[in-house]
């Protein structure tokens, strides 16, 4: 006879999602990051003409902006670095057992729209939301 099992829930789908998410080795977490530079935090260069203030690129590579769900906008002119340094930060996260996804804001964008012409916008942002724990 067969028996029958219950339904899971919500949570115990989640809670299992989640334990998957985090026993994934950080080679794993990179290539699923699809980070587009190599860049790691132990490559940055902190010259002047950069402008990058080290204490506070170095409390960003701690984490804690993570764990409080804070935003990081990288500013700056063209060719300074602003993509390998989110790199480098986003390798950093995932060595650190962390859910990372690099897009750019443009093509984030163009996503948002496209799902909510076709009713998958909703589906979108859960997918997005899993980079936030």
């Amino acid at each position: 006879s067969l028996c029958r099992l219950k339904p899971e829930t919500r949570d115990t789908r989640l809670h299992r999602a989640l334990k998957t998410v985090k026993a994934t080795p950080p080679a794993a977490r990179l290539r699923f990051a699809k980070l587009r530079h190599q860049a790691t935090p132990e490559d940055v260069d902190y010259r002047s003409e950069r402008g990058l203030d080290r204490a506070l690129f170095m409390k960003l590579m701690g984490g804690d902006w993570i764990g409080a769900h804070d935003n990081v906008a990288i500013c700056g002119p063209s060719g300074v670095g602003k993509s390998w340094l989110a790199c480098a930060l986003g390798h950093k996260a995932c060595r650190d057992d962390r859910s990372v996804l690099y897009q750019r804001v443009p093509r984030l964008f163009a996503q948002l729209a496209l799902a909510r012409g076709d009713g998958r916008y909703a589906r979108l942002q859960r997918t997005l939301a899993m980079f936030s724990f």
